[in-house]
């Protein structure tokens, strides 16, 4: 009878260590932990409180359809017209009139001011419930616009007026200087109601988004100077209007506008131009934003105000005088033609790209 030899065929079962599953277990944890009552919604997970980098929360754009034909002003309705603070105009009807510091661009597809929500660029966002900003959110706004004229003002064609008279020293604060007029557009925010209604809309500060920042605003600037050592300017886009020359001991002062439906020409160096600008900014308190709208205001200088017997402060200048060469009172009111414009607004929360 034969031997045979049985060789065991299971393993040897050494100690069980758990050391990998608790490892397991705490990643899982460590990566679900932030999944609660505050960022689980019964639509989904609110990326807002998860996400550490920029993420876009909203984005909405208005694109303004005026658009200027022919060549005589206004190609557009009167609305269409927007005339400076120097300015005493007030005819035809229904133009933006002068001797208003600051006008918002409110004029629809046909050239007519009107104030209506989605008219003009006033942009309101989120429907009727705005936009939550939260602390560190980054707001973007963009915008753009067709500058199709610069509307001649009083002065007319007394440059020589403007090079000479007015630029003498101690006269009009050291004078407007040659070729330092221009108008200025920039985005407000309304924070207090959806109506928007265009006394509601404020510098980023001033509507309580951001802190520490003193925007230059036509609204609380109107009375003087504005220095740029104190002013931040980041908000604004400069639309200029001439290009001056002071003459020679043969040649008389003389200048173009920048725009002119008839341009170019010897006084138009073009027929019409764009401008465009951006504003970013970090928000500093939870609030909610409703509006966004386009303003505009002119005529301004920049101008140095003495500050010390060496010192001069560069500073700019909202030209207030109402303008009347008869009597010897010379100054810049022209004013400008806006044809289409268009502003959009983004936010991100997180760290932008």
């Amino acid at each position: 009878m034969g031997t045979v030899k049985i060789t065991t065929y299971y393993d040897t079962q050494p100690i069980t260590s758990a050391t990998t599953q608790n490892a397991n277990q705490t990643a899982i944890t460590n990566s679900t932990g932030a999944l609660n009552e505050d960022n689980v919604r019964i639509e989904g997970i609110d990326f807002r409180n998860l996400n550490t980098r920029g993420i876009r929360i909203f984005a909405t754009q208005y694109n303004g359809r005026a658009i200027a034909t022919g060549q005589s002003l206004p190609t557009l309705g009167n609305g269409a017209l927007y005339y400076p603070y120097s300015s005493s105009t007030s005819a035809p009807s229904g133009i933006h009139p002068g001797g208003e510091v600051e006008h918002a661009v409110n004029h629809d597809e046909t050239g007519v001011i009107n104030t209506t929500i989605g008219k003009g660029t006033k942009l309101q966002l989120n429907g009727t419930s705005g936009i939550g900003l939260q602390v560190n959110d980054k707001v973007v706004v963009r915008w753009s616009a067709m500058i199709y004229a610069v509307i001649p003002g009083t002065q007319g064609t007394d440059i020589d007026q403007l090079m000479s008279t007015l630029i003498a020293p101690g006269v009009a604060d050291n004078g407007s200087g040659i070729g330092e007029w221009f108008w200025i557009l920039y985005p407000k925010f309304d924070t207090t109601s959806n109506a928007l209604t265009d006394t509601n809309f404020q510098n980023a500060r001033d509507a309580g988004i951001v802190n520490s920042e003193i925007y230059l605003d036509p609204d609380n600037d109107s009375s003087g100077k504005s220095a740029l050592s104190t002013h931040n300017t980041n908000h604004m886009t400069l639309i200029p209007l001439h290009l001056l020359s002071a003459g020679n001991a043969t040649g008389q002062p003389d200048g173009a506008n920048y725009a002119d439906v008839n341009g170019p020409s010897e006084t138009a160096v073009c027929n019409h131009f764009k401008v465009s600008g951006e504003f970013v900014f970090t928000v500093d308190n939870a609030i909610t934003l409703y509006g966004v709208q386009l303003f505009t205001s002119g005529v301004w200088r920049f101008d140095f105000d003495p500050t010390g017997t060496t010192t001069l402060t560069p500073s700019v200048f909202l030209e207030a005088d109402v303008c009347d060469p008869a009597s010897g009172d010379y100054g810049v009111d022209d004013g400008i033609a806006i044809e289409r414009a268009k502003v959009d607004v983004i936010v991100y929360t997180g760290e932008m790209a």
